[in-house]
């Protein structure tokens, strides 16, 4: 297989991996949503197979843009660099493949970052619960400051010893 088309199916594999990560985000905040956390700790667990293997095919696919590079004496190693050098259907390919890989990560963090708001809502929604049940007692505005305490029953003590 040439370097060029192992460049592709390198671009193809990754944008299906991010596709199906994507999914997986998309999965996650309707389970934060819902507050599944084992369903949560399934899907973390589905991502960090994903990123796994997303990390391989983008060892692949730099392994292949250095030999493009190198082939044909490139400054950079980027995929912007290497379209132009790529033949005519190809170069068409690699091109739409970086716009939807664009695409998809564009999507994958807003859609992150949604999933981080929530989860701190979330947090946020515990700790108030946790507070309003374990709350201070003193703090509650119903009970008397010990300074108060002390001074009635002082004074109750030398009324009654003046009697």
């Amino acid at each position: 297989m040439s370097i060029q088309l192992q460049l592709i199916e390198s671009l193809e594999k990754l944008s299906a991996l991010h596709q199906s990560l994507l999914h997986l985000a998309e999965k996650k905040t309707e389970v934060i949503k819902v507050g599944d956390i084992s369903g949560l700790n399934d899907l973390i667990k589905d991502e960090q197979t994903h990123i796994k293997a997303i990390e391989m095919m983008n060892e692949r696919r730099q392994h292949a843009a250095n030999a493009l590079q190198k082939q044909h004496q490139l400054k950079e190693a980027t995929i912007s660099a290497i379209i132009p050098k790529l033949d005519g259907p190809l170069q068409m390919k690699a091109h739409t493949l970086q716009n939807k890989l664009t695409e998809q990560l564009i999507s994958l963090k807003e859609i992150n970052e949604l999933n981080q708001q929530l989860l701190e809502q979330s947090l946020q929604y515990v700790w108030l619960n946790l507070d309003l049940m374990t709350g201070d007692i003193n703090s509650s505005g119903y009970s008397k400051t010990l300074h108060e305490e002390s001074s009635q029953s002082t004074n109750h003590t030398l009324f009654e010893s003046k009697a």
